[in-house]
């Protein structure tokens, strides 16, 4: 192994472009991984189910389609099961109905005001065009006001426990689940409402915190909805279902994973249609999230699924979000799909850039493809050992932790990749690509 002295490495650009030369690499090196390389594992095939059409959300045409799609199979079942079909169908034009009382609430020239003027602070201003009626709303700082609005309705207590829109006090009195929080709608893959995220104002936050720091009580910044009948924080991601992002991914739209749902609209805005914001709602991400948005991808015409539409990851930088990141590439890597990063001033999320600079946001979009997220993962391994790279052991160590993701890379990536770890830890290619090699024997040993 010989290490690059430091007027070497310093002297040395690496380009972080997708389609690196191979060239600079020894021809020796080049013909080994020739060779050797394998092929990136091939997409599994996306399980799919008959699609659905998407409906509005009232609940009259709710209750239909479910009926329609579900009466043919209940006919022979017993009576239970007819209940649990009828209490599901209750507690979907449920959700449709409380999406719609959260729209007027927000819309409501006095009751909605505080929430309005958040979102036009982060410049996503709700209206017809940017934002339909049932993505976003308010859920007024009283204790039972969608409750009482949907008992008016007809609803009854059951269904709305079912449906994950209200729970029970320490008074045993049913009140409302979201209470002066700003509600963002979460759709099946069929269009409809079926469940809620929703995010707390940053002075209730402030003012809670003071008083329950004592008692160990604080308020999460992000509410979701339970696990229901209808959804599963685990298989759905937010936006994912949304009509207008769907319509956008048919239309040819990169997906673009972030945190929140805040983060997600504002790609969503500054995509112009190129790229759509999706995020797990408050759970990491799974392979069944990877697995819907596949679906939505073959439903809608790329019949390569996620492999051949790409994916950008824009989790934050912190070590929560490195982490993520590490996780999500370990899924797509999976599935044959090699993400790229959306890379934003240091500090910064989607969310709080769009509202500053929203230039900045879409060329950070129009550029991520420049960016592979393995260049990020590979100097997040490496990072450890820097302050000891000049000890040959660490410098192994560093390599052995770098290589893990470079293992099946595709060749259009390898060139760079290994470029990358020559240049943080001064080794040469050589060695690089021995332990590229080596590792699978390293891993069975």
């Amino acid at each position: 192994m010989r290490a690059a002295s430091p007027a070497t490495r310093s002297a040395t650009t690496l380009s972080v472009g997708r389609r690196h030369p191979r060239s600079d690499l020894p021809a020796r090196a080049l013909a080994a991984l020739r060779a050797s390389h394998r092929e990136p594992m091939s997409t599994p095939a996306p399980q799919r189910s008959t699609p659905v059409t998407a409906t509005t959300t009232a609940s009259a045409e709710v209750r239909g389609e479910l009926t329609d799609q579900v009466g043919n199979e209940v006919d022979n079942e017993t009576g239970a099961d007819v209940q649990a079909v009828d209490l599901r169908e209750a507690a979907m034009a449920a959700v449709a109905d409380a999406a719609a009382f959260y729209s007027r609430q927000l819309s409501d020239p006095r009751v909605g005001r505080p929430a309005r003027q958040v979102l036009a602070a982060r410049r996503l201003h709700v209206d017809a065009a940017s934002s339909p009626a049932d993505e976003v709303g308010y859920a007024p700082d009283a204790w039972d006001a969608l409750y009482r609005h949907l008992r008016t309705l007809g609803y009854s207590d059951e269904t709305l426990l079912a449906a994950g829109l209200v729970t029970r006090s320490r008074r045993g009195t049913l009140i409302d689940l979201l209470r002066h929080r700003i509600t963002f709608t979460i759709h099946d893959l069929a269009g409809r409402p079926v469940a809620f995220t929703a995010r707390a104002f940053a002075e209730r936050i402030a003012a809670d915190e003071a008083k329950g720091k004592a008692a160990g009580r604080t308020t999460p910044k992000y509410l979701n909805s339970p696990d229901t009948p209808l959804w599963c924080k685990s298989e759905v991601l937010f936006a994912l279902g949304c009509p207008r992002v769907r319509a956008a991914l048919a239309d040819g739209a990169v997906p673009v994973l972030v945190e929140g749902s805040v983060d997600a609209l504002a790609v969503t805005a500054a995509g112009r249609g190129r790229h759509v914001g999706i995020a797990p709602c408050g759970t990491a991400l799974t392979a069944a999230h990877l697995q819907a948005l596949e679906q939505v991808l073959v439903e809608t015409g790329t019949s390569g699924g996620l492999a051949e539409r790409g994916l950008v990851v824009a989790f934050d930088a912190d070590r929560a979000g490195r982490a993520a990141a590490a996780r999500a590439w370990t899924l797509l890597r999976e599935r044959g799909v090699w993400p790229d990063e959306l890379r934003l001033a240091p500090g910064a999320d989607p969310a709080a850039t769009w509202a500053g600079d929203p230039d900045a946001l879409t060329g950070a979009l129009s550029n991520a493809e420049q960016h592979p997220l393995q260049e990020t993962l590979i100097d997040d391994a490496v990072a450890p050992f820097t302050s000891r790279m000049h000890e040959v052991e660490s410098q192994v160590a560093a390599v052995r932790a770098a290589v893990a993701y470079l293992r099946d890379t595709p060749a259009e990536l390898i060139g760079a990749g290994i470029l990358r770890v020559v240049l943080a830890t001064g080794v040469d290619a050589d060695f690089v690509i021995t332990e590229i090699l080596d590792a699978p024997t390293r891993r069975n040993a």
